[in-house]
């Protein structure tokens, strides 16, 4: 058995036990042109032109202030982004709590608990998700769902399915407000993947409904985009399933930018017990040390190498353990703790410190009880389904 690694939700590393060198990440996919969008204006694009579709999404910010700005309506792959849900309360961050009513039953999220969302309207410190079409080929016809119930020429977006990796239920759900405030739920993954999943994109070729996400995690979202060639509703043509990418959440984003959307769901990458790598380091400790997933850590951190691999510092008195932490205001998702091992339901008292020149890192000492009848401890970290709120 794998010394790093315990048959329970959490991860340890036993400091008594050395780290031995192993091949890099066979897969070499570094992921480090891959775009992660947490604000600004989004399309999800379906344009049907010359009998073809085109797909992809539209963004209007760039990914370093120093880039060009790209020209309006430049197109990129679904694989080459992924949009980011911060796990902060709504308006700094994308995390609301469920309302009693029960018109929102349609998320499968219970009242009061939270989920997380993209909002109808745009706000600065969020993603502005929503759907652009190009209809000059299709045909104007009356749409009989009752949630149109109009005349127009009509892009219908249907939902085909969702993949999630994380630890809860992983729903996706869409819905608008309505002239006098009432909801009008369009699709979810709650209830199962219906043909009543879908959403119509109007004249105007564009438009930007709520979406929400029930769990923290990532997901892969595929739609399929119809329209009628006519005359009138007659003659369909639909795109092939297209899949877009969501991270929600501190961890989730980190993997994100880690690891291509292609390995999120097909080699276990995500999980926070995988070792991609193969150093013998479980993801969720290199999350919380500062470590590269992609590249075997082979010793301890000495001196102020910070984030870093937990050291051992002789401080005359007594022994102290040091290492970094993420700071607890950004909700990391992680819980970490200092134990003896033949002590496990006792923790050590840590002594978080800023760390000077590293935003959003602390510097954790920990005293080691010279007293104690071990002379072996453990750093112990364990992802949490759900952080702390505070909204």
């Amino acid at each position: 058995m794998n010394p790093f690694l315990a048959a329970t939700p959490a991860l340890f590393l036993a400091l008594s036990l050395s780290i031995l060198p192993a091949p890099a990440d066979p897969h070499g996919n570094s992921n480090d042109n891959h775009l992660h969008i947490g604000h600004g204006h989004i399309d999800l694009t379906f344009c049907l032109e010359n009998g073809s579709w085109k797909t992809g999404l539209v963004w209007d910010g760039t990914p370093n202030p120093l880039d060009p700005k790209p020209a309006v309506g430049t197109l990129r792959s679904p694989l080459s982004a992924t949009i980011l849900a911060k796990d902060q309360p709504f308006s700094t961050g994308n995390r609301v709590r469920r309302p009693a009513d029960p018109a929102w039953n349609f998320t499968g999220v219970g009242p009061g608990d939270p989920f997380w969302w993209f909002p109808q309207a745009s706000t600065p410190e969020s993603p502005w998700t929503g759907f652009s079409s190009c209809s000059g080929a299709c045909a104007s016809y009356r749409e009989s769902d009752p949630r149109i119930n109009a005349a127009a020429t009509w892009t219908t977006i249907s939902l085909t399915s969702v993949r999630y990796v994380g630890k809860g239920s992983g729903h996706f759900f869409m819905w608008s407000s309505g002239t006098f405030g009432e909801i009008i739920p369009w699709m979810s993954s709650a209830d199962g993947i219906s043909p009543e999943d879908r959403y119509f994109i109007g004249n105007s070729g564009h438009a930007h409904p709520a979406m929400g996400f029930s769990s923290l995690g990532l997901y892969e979202i595929t739609f399929t985009s119809t329209c009628y060639t006519g005359p009138g509703k007659t003659n369909p043509n639909s795109s092939p399933p297209v899949s877009f990418y969501f991270a929600v959440g501190t961890y989730w984003e980190w993997i994100s930018r880690n690891f291509s959307p292609t390995r999120w769901f097909s080699d276990n990458s995500a999980s926070a017990l995988a070792d991609p790598d193969n150093d013998r380091i479980p993801n969720l400790m290199e999350f919380s040390c500062g470590l590269n997933p992609r590249t075997p850590d082979v010793s301890y951190t000495q001196g102020s190498g910070l984030p870093g691999l937990p050291a051992l510092i002789d401080s005359g008195a007594q022994p102290l353990l040091r290492f970094a932490m993420r700071d607890p205001a950004s909700n990391p998702q992680v819980e970490l703790a200092v134990r003896p091992i033949d002590h496990l339901t006792t923790p050590l008292t840590l002594e978080p410190r800023l760390l000077e020149g590293i935003p959003g890192w602390f510097e954790a000492v920990c005293p080691l009880p010279l007293s104690s009848p071990s002379r072996f401890f453990r750093l112990e970290a364990t992802l949490l389904p759900e952080i702390p709120y505070s909204d």
